[in-house]
């Protein structure tokens, strides 16, 4: 009832329906070729029945158009981001032109400017509307006053990557986002097996998530026992989808242990010919430790341990545009928390993160507009533009080597530097969660 009275209170709603609109229109009018992965896994889900979607292009005919535009190995993630899309177009099946499914798959260009090709957009990016708007609302649960509340609920709903990833590109990023928030708040309710269950299932989609749930453990269990017991529970929920597939050698081999979940590994210092060091698992076990020894029941200080963690990530991945949309809720936390203090910094993030963006194929940028401007779909490449005046590799080297600098700042000054949070802000917070 609460969160009903919050949507329909008058500067709440007002906001919520301008977010929507926005969203809609973006949702509708823009495409990216990587939607189709997820359209043809719920489809196969939902409207063919076919349980393991790993091995279904292994064993279509030869000749199968299919596989003209599709690799084998087209399904790169674990069943749950399949699955809800499904259940979604089961629900939705209706409302869907599936004579246009084919075409949809093969050859997209052919609709565009086609009122059909709109609706099915729309259709298909409809679950993230589910889980997008409620993370702006979860996010007010966060803070005590009103005022950073509704600046939390703006920064979320206008902020620009979640439309650009969620509305625009079309994946589904924002239902483990909103799910590792939704921990967030199970864990300043004093609910910290519902905190380690939102982890655990937000890894069944990515499998970033479970990187979080080692120090939530450290922090949210005083004991042992306790901390024995939510890594037992968060792995549960994480495995509990996934079981019927372990069996399946596409499934470990395409969506398990694929190059791409391994990327922060890719980092690493030679101690001999054939043994490395790598810098992630160095700083992710220094951070652990500092959870565990520093962050013992101090969940008002549990994001801190998110977004270092999510910072060091970034920092020695060559991340998708999309990724970046796990770290826009905590920097929200971290702005508001600390009264904008890093400002300067997230702003300069933020910056680096549009520039790579640009510099990846046009399809990552003007390009999502091609069903309304098809011409747009072949237009130049701007890292070429920038390439004929200085190395566009070196360069966006340079600025990854900054993002990481910024980074390991942010991380040093959260769990060093001003390791204790504004004392009235956390009092009010635990207050909060007592009641």
């Amino acid at each position: 009832m609460k969160f009903c009275s919050k949507i329909f209170s008058s500067w709440y709603f007002r906001w919520f329906l301008i977010g929507l609109l926005l969203r809609l229109v973006l949702a509708i009018f823009t495409f990216h070729s990587d939607i189709r992965a997820l359209n043809l896994g719920a489809f196969l889900i939902a409207k063919e029945g076919v349980f393991n979607i790993y091995e279904y292009l292994q064993h279509v005919p030869s000749g199968n158009s299919l596989l003209n535009v599709f690799r084998v190995d087209l399904f790169l993630y674990p069943i749950l981001a399949y699955f809800v899309p499904a259940v979604f177009m089961w629900i939705l099946s209706p409302l869907y032109d599936f004579s246009i499914q084919n075409k949809f798959l093969i050859s997209p260009s052919e609709l565009f400017g086609n009122l059909a090709i709109y609706r099915h957009l729309l259709l298909l990016k409809t679950p993230y509307f589910f889980f997008d708007l409620p993370l702006a609302f979860l996010l007010t649960k966060l803070f005590d006053d009103e005022k950073r509340r509704r600046m939390a609920f703006l920064l979320w709903l206008f902020n620009p990557v979640t439309l650009y990833a969620t509305f625009m590109i079309g994946q589904f990023d924002i239902i483990p986002t909103f799910l590792v928030i939704l921990s967030l708040v199970f864990a300043l309710q004093k609910k910290p097996l519902l905190a380690v269950l939102s982890l655990g299932l937000g890894g069944g989609f990515k499998l970033y998530p479970l990187f979080l749930l080692v120090p939530a453990i450290f922090v949210l269990g005083k004991t042992f026992r306790e901390r024995f017991k939510l890594a037992l529970a968060g792995g549960l929920a994480f495995l509990a989808p996934i079981l019927p597939y372990l069996p399946s050698g596409a499934f470990r081999s395409f969506a398990l242990f694929t190059p791409k979940s391994q990327k922060m590994l890719f980092l690493s210092w030679n101690i001999t010919g054939a043994e490395v060091l790598f810098p992630f698992v160095i700083i992710f076990v220094l951070i652990v430790l500092h959870a565990s020894y520093f962050g013992k029941g101090k969940i008002t200080d549990l994001w801190k341990y998110y977004f270092a963690v999510l910072l060091l990530f970034f920092s020695v991945t060559h991340y998708h545009p999309q990724w970046f949309l796990w770290l826009t809720p905590l920097m929200i936390i971290e702005l508001l928390q600390n009264d904008f203090v890093h400002k300067w910094l997230h702003l300069t993030l933020f910056a680096i993160f549009i520039f790579i963006v640009l510099m990846f194929e046009p399809s990552l940028s003007y390009g999502l507009f091609s069903p309304i401007l098809p011409q747009l779909a072949n237009g130049p490449n701007l890292s070429d533009f920038v390439n004929r005046y200085y190395d566009v590799f070196q360069l966006k080297s340079i600025l990854r080597s900054i993002f990481a600098a910024f980074s390991i700042w942010i991380i040093f000054d959260l769990l060093i530097f001003r390791s204790k949070s504004h004392e009235g802000y956390v009092q009010s917070l635990e207050d909060k969660g007592k009641r």
